[in-house]
């Protein structure tokens, strides 16, 4: 387990009374993620509450015909769970949302309206992260504050009671924020630019990030659509804008969820260059970015930059390999990494493995049909792991263990890490 994260229970998350077609859309919604849905009656409710061994989200049908019933059910439920927690989450048309947010007041922790918004994802993800910790949502700032210092970056999610934000942070920058009353489009975030594309260019743009999982801006830089420069300004200027409508959400809460984001790019903007964040400039740190995560010296490491570029260029040429990176082993952060987006869930989970194993192991592995992730420490330098993601149908997972032994294994001169 890696310093400053806490171990809870797995979330159950349930649904009673929901229909067919709202748990299929929730389901889509939660594809992917370790959240897993299951529909069940009133009474399997409470056996599940009964023999739960973590906190429960409940999804429940709500009815104003059958309000008092739903409440009296509520407080059973809880009582069964203890002393585990119960997050509930009431499930009603928009059409009825004045009068179940007002219904359900003070009993319900949510409430979720059909049809649900593009947010449901991040408003389960959320209710999963406030059951295993009761009383964790705070006010947005201080919540982006302490993201901003995480050394893994992830997601803090800002939410009012209609509208959700999420704010993207990644080694003490900002990259990226939308809400959710606000689509984000690529002909908005040029328009900041003074660019106009044309609608066949933004679907060529989309399907290539899809594609690749490369971020819009370097498409279209790549593609020559717009400078770097004017393409990096229209970007700030968009983002600062939806973190400043984020943070002026009424009633908000935020809560970070710590999680590598999918086609992120590696650049972002400091809290100087966003007007909304003005109040975190003497406190938040500024840290270098690149086309990869920059070294971070906040730990002591024996390795200078270059060294560590060295390790990463041999591991990815390992037969079959896709991705490597370089991590602090005591504060799991992300020294520098190569190749494609790094698996950030796999790869702190082999850390905690390395970190609970001590002595005791010379690797960790995970393996499935399709990839290999492998981490091992540096002999060189202990408090620094190598991390490799590889495809197997490319390479063998002896060959590959052997391989990244020896490069794992490797010395350098103290000359020649002081010198780079």
């Amino acid at each position: 387990m890696l310093p400053g994260v806490k171990e809870v229970k797995a979330t159950s998350l349930l649904a009673v009374g929901v229909d067919e077609l709202s748990l299929c859309r929730i389901r889509a919604s939660l594809s992917g993620t370790s959240l897993k849905l299951r529909a069940v009656s009133w009474e399997d409710a409470l056996d599940s509450a009964g023999e739960a061994d973590g906190p429960l989200v409940l999804l429940i049908e709500w009815s104003a015909s059958e309000h008092d019933a739903i409440l009296k059910m509520c407080d059973a439920l809880r009582v069964a769970a203890s002393p585990h927690r119960c997050h509930f989450i009431a499930v009603g048309t928009l059409t009825e949302e004045g009068a179940l947010a007002r219904a359900v007041d003070g009993v319900f922790d949510d409430v979720l309206t059909r049809p649900f918004g593009r947010d449901l994802e991040l408003r389960l993800r959320q209710a999963a992260h406030a059951a295993q910790s009761p009383g964790s949502s705070q006010s947005p700032r201080s919540v982006l504050a302490e993201a901003l210092k995480s050394p893994v970056g992830g997601e803090v999610v800002v939410r009012s009671r209609t509208v959700t934000g999420a704010i993207h942070v990644l080694n003490g920058q900002v990259v990226w924020a939308h809400v959710s009353s606000a689509p984000p489009s690529i002909e908005e975030v040029l328009a900041h630019a003074g660019v106009t594309v044309e609608p066949e260019v933004a679907d060529a743009v989309k399907l290539e990030c899809r594609n690749t999982g490369a971020h819009f801006v370097d498409v279209l830089t790549q593609w020559g659509v717009v400078g770097a420069s004017e393409a990096r300004e229209a970007l700030r200027v968009f983002v600062a804008g939806r973190v400043k409508a984020a943070l002026e959400l009424p009633d908000a809460v935020g809560l970070f969820l710590p999680r590598a984001r999918k086609g992120s790019r590696r650049e972002g903007f400091s809290a100087s260059e966003i007007p909304a964040l003005s109040f975190l400039v003497d406190e938040a740190p500024t840290l270098p970015c690149s086309g990869r995560a920059p070294v971070t010296r906040a730990a002591p490491h024996e390795l200078s930059s270059a060294q560590i570029e060295s390790f990463l260029q041999e591991a990815l040429a390992t037969n079959g390999a896709v991705a490597a990176a370089i991590f602090h082993r005591p504060s799991g952060a992300s020294l520098a990494s190569c190749g494609r987006e790094l698996d950030m869930g796999i790869a702190l989970s082999q850390l905690a493995t390395l970190t609970a194993l001590g002595s005791a192991a010379s690797d960790v592995i995970a393996a499935g049909d399709e990839r290999c992730f492998i981490t091992r420490p540096l002999a060189c330098d202990a408090s620094l792991a190598l991390f490799v993601e590889l495809s197997l149908p490319e390479t063998t997972i002896g060959l590959a263990r052997s391989t990244i032994a020896r490069i794992a294994s490797r010395q350098v001169s103290a000359d020649t890490a002081e010198n780079g």
